[in-house]
Formats: C-alpha cells, sequence, structure tokens
C-alpha cells in the first residue's frame, strides 16, 4: 500500500524513474491510502490509456495456479494441490504447507489463500458464489452495516423475463415468485 511512513506504507513512486523517486502525493487523494497491486509507478510517472506501452492484465498467473489446485481438490486430490498454492505462497516469501491435509482442510487453505491473493481485486464475490458460501459471508457484514441481512438465496440467480415465462409452459412450472 501507498501510505504514511508510520504506518509502514510506501511513501514514494517512480523509484527507478530517470528523474529520481516522487513524494506519494497524499493530500490530493482523499484517504491518503492506495493499493500498489499492479501499479507500474516504480519504473514510469503515470500509466495508462490507449498509447501506453504498459499492457493490462487479463488474469494473473497466481489465478491459474490457484484454480489449477482447486480442481485438484474438488477431484480429491489434495496433494497433487499443495506445489500450486506452495508456487503462489513462495513468491510472496510466505511459508510453503508440508501437507494439504484432508479435503475440507485443503479447501479451507485454498479459499484463505485467494482471499489474502487477490484482495481488492474483486474475485472474492465470485469465489464465494462458486464455493455456495456468498450468504453466509455476506449477511454477517450486512447485519453489521446496514442492520438487516438483506442477501436471499434468489439473490444468486437472474431473473426469468417474464415474456419467456408467458411462452413457454415448461419454464412456469419452475417458477416461484418470479424467480427459479
Amino acid at each position: 500500500m501507498y501510505g504514511d511512513a508510520a504506518s509502514g506504507g510506501k511513501t514514494t513512486y517512480c523509484d527507478n524513474c530517470p528523474g529520481g523517486a516522487v513524494a506519494y502525493p497524499f493530500a490530493q487523494r482523499q484517504g491518503g491510502y492506495r493499493w500498489r497491486k499492479y501499479q507500474y509507478y516504480e519504473e514510469v510517472a503515470s500509466y495508462g490509456g490507449p498509447a501506453s506501452s504498459i499492457n493490462s492484465q487479463v488474469i494473473r498467473f497466481a489465478d491459474v495456479l490457484l484454480m489449477i489446485a482447486e480442481t485438484y481438490i474438488q477431484t480429491n486430490a489434495p496433494e497433487s494441490a499443495r506445489p500450486y498454492i506452495n508456487r503462489v505462497r513462495q513468491r510472496a516469501g510466505a511459508f510453503q504447507y508440508t501437507t494439504p491435509g484432508s479435503q475440507a482442510a485443503a479447501m479451507q487453505i485454498l479459499m484463505r489463500e485467494r482471499q489474502i491473493e487477490f484482495a481488492g481485486e474483486q474475485s472474492r464475490y465470485f469465489d464465494l458464489l462458486r464455493w455456495g458460501l456468498l450468504k453466509q459471508v455476506l449477511n454477517p457484514e450486512l447485519q453489521a452495516q446496514y442492520g438487516a441481512a438483506t442477501f436471499q438465496d434468489r439473490n444468486v440467480l437472474l431473473p426469468i423475463p417474464q415474456q419467456e415465462k408467458d411462452t413457454n409452459p415448461n419454464v412456469a412450472n419452475d417458477v416461484a415468485n418470479s424467480w427459479n
């Protein structure tokens, strides 16, 4: 994170630029803290736009490795998932797992690893949706923040258009309260 020195944040950017390091403009940023993920500001003062020489990242290699690990865990081969999880952890300088344990334990390791690795990258919602945990994770947060657990089972579904319900008798049998 870019942040103040007291909190351990990085206070400069463009460290390797020809003109030297530049102080991060905290006064211009509301809140003061910003992610350093995907930030190429160590090499260039700015980036982005169609003329940029910096390519956009579509998918991260860590995501690919953790997807492979998840498939091994889901097929009850957690030991085969261990090298993929460890490869992601090795890049971050984290300890290496010697055994992932049972399928359930390995899945807990993987879920935590994805949560940490992809913080701030907008993938957690889809992970929780895929694992069937969205309601049980989201509702306590909604309760704490807004005083009501408003996420319902139907919120993971897309509504069926009225025209489809009216014209297709096979769909009408499966619909309850406009949701399937």
